[in-house]
């Protein structure tokens, strides 16, 4: 039975499935009740997925959409949303120090959120 097979309720089910269990396989394995994480592209399929699977795991959630979804964002459960728009997202992250204990990147562009993290990213 292939995709074309399911019916368009079915379709849909399946398809969903796909942003939930990358969610789950990159935030469940790494994380302790307390840890800090931060999702880049918490408004996306995987982040909206994240941020209540990170809350689920009592973790404290800082997530990085822009500003038309930071109150979709917070009603998922995030603590802290960085509007990537309005805001210098690098500075933002700096703020508190080494305080996150992981980040998820659902945009993976690359960049400075990778080279600037030993600002704001534990070592493990």
């Amino acid at each position: 039975m292939g995709l074309s097979d399911l019916d368009r309720y079915d379709q849909e089910l399946f398809c969903q499935s796909i942003p939930v269990l990358t969610a789950l396989h990159c935030i469940a394995p790494y994380v302790k009740e307390g840890f800090k994480v931060v999702i880049n592209g918490a408004s996306g399929g995987t982040g909206t997925f994240g941020i209540q699977i990170a809350k689920i795991m009592e973790c404290t959630v800082t997530a990085i959409c822009s500003g038309a979804n930071v109150e979709l964002c917070k009603s998922l459960g995030a603590d802290n949303v960085i509007d990537y728009k309005s805001n210098d997202v690098i500075q933002e992250l700096k703020k508190g120090g080494l305080q996150y204990d992981l980040i998820i990147d659902n945009v993976a562009v690359g960049g400075s959120i990778y080279t600037e993290s030993h600002h704001y990213l534990k070592e493990t």
